[in-house]
Parts: structure tokens; sequence; C-alpha cells
């Protein structure tokens, strides 16, 4: 079988091959941004998280009565 060389712009895909190597590529290609954007952003909370000022309260003791 002889590989599928990807068409242009100006010409019809010759097999329904050339369109799904076209689809699958595209999609790799979202997924790694897809990728890059989630890993920036939880990197983004996680560094937010560890570098977040403490939160002081004032804790005071409460009598029960039983």
């Amino acid at each position: 079988m002889k590989t599928a060389k990807p068409w242009s712009k100006t010409t019809e895909p010759l097999s329904y091959d050339q369109i799904y190597r076209y689809f699958e590529q595209a999609l790799e290609e979202c997924l790694e941004s897809i990728n890059e954007f989630e890993n920036d952003y939880y990197q983004g909370i996680t560094s937010s998280l560890t570098h977040a000022p403490k939160i002081q309260s004032s804790k005071r003791s409460v009598s029960v009565n039983a």
C-alpha cells in the first residue's frame, strides 16, 4: 500500500485515507494545544495555592454546658 500524500487546498482528496490522516493530524495538534493550556492553568493554580497568604482567624474557647 502506498502512502497517501496530503492534498493541497486547491485539489480534492483522492481517498478516504487522506481525509482520515488530515483529521487525525488536526486532532493531534488540538490535543497538544489543550494539554499545554491545561498544564499552564493547573500550574498557575498550584503555584497560587502554595504562595497564598495564610488567613489568620481568632480562635476562642467555647464552653459547653452539659
